[in-house]
């Protein structure tokens, strides 16, 4: 009993992180809605740019963002580049690395913006049946998150880069099916 409070409060903690760095307002976070989002949140951007190094491997990129650096360097507008981002079907899904190189390379930061915008996603694991349920139905009460779900596989089954933990490796030891929940940021 004591290490299945000890996973639920992991999972508990791990969602509320995860809600946070993705900017879910305070008022969705809690689980009685007693908190509100008082003040926006302010953000500082860097004076300049620092230097790009030179001869620094590029990171790992999502074909999608791939495509926005080749645009880029095509020499396509700032506007086209949010466009295209915000219509097409390609995932981006950046990471502080990719961010910093596209700062490097001189990416306005509308376009950064709008990639981290469109391709806002929440994920979400437990094998904790009730946890599941509980999450799902202030997900999808949500105005700001949608559901991406199309059919039972896609709650069943892990995403392609799911990384496994210990969690997740006791769980399939001991039978306990997991629920993996993908909401995107409307």
């Amino acid at each position: 009993m004591k290490e299945h409070a000890s996973v639920h409060w992991i999972s508990l903690i791990s969602l509320a992180i995860a809600a946070v760095s993705i900017g879910v307002p305070c008022h969705l976070a809690a689980a009685d809605g007693t908190l509100t989002n008082s003040a926006p949140a302010t953000v500082t951007t860097p004076a300049a740019a620092p230097a790009a190094t030179v001869g620094a491997p590029a990171p790992a990129l999502a074909f999608g963002v791939a495509e926005v650096v080749k645009m880029y360097q095509g020499g396509i507008s700032k506007d086209v580049l949010v466009s295209y981002i915000e219509n097409t079907v390609l995932p981006f899904h950046l990471n502080a690395d990719g961010i910093i190189y596209l700062q490097h390379l001189g990416m306005p930061q509308e376009v950064t913006a709008a990639l981290i915008r469109r391709d806002g996603e929440l994920r979400f694991v437990t094998d904790i049946a009730d946890y599941a349920a509980w999450t799902l139905q202030r997900f999808i009460r949500s105005t700001e998150f949608e559901w991406t779900a199309q059919c039972a596989d896609d709650w069943r089954t892990a995403w392609p880069d799911f990384t496994r933990t210990r969690y997740h490796a006791k769980a399939a030891r001991e039978d306990r099916s997991s629920c993996f929940l993908i909401f995107r940021r409307l």
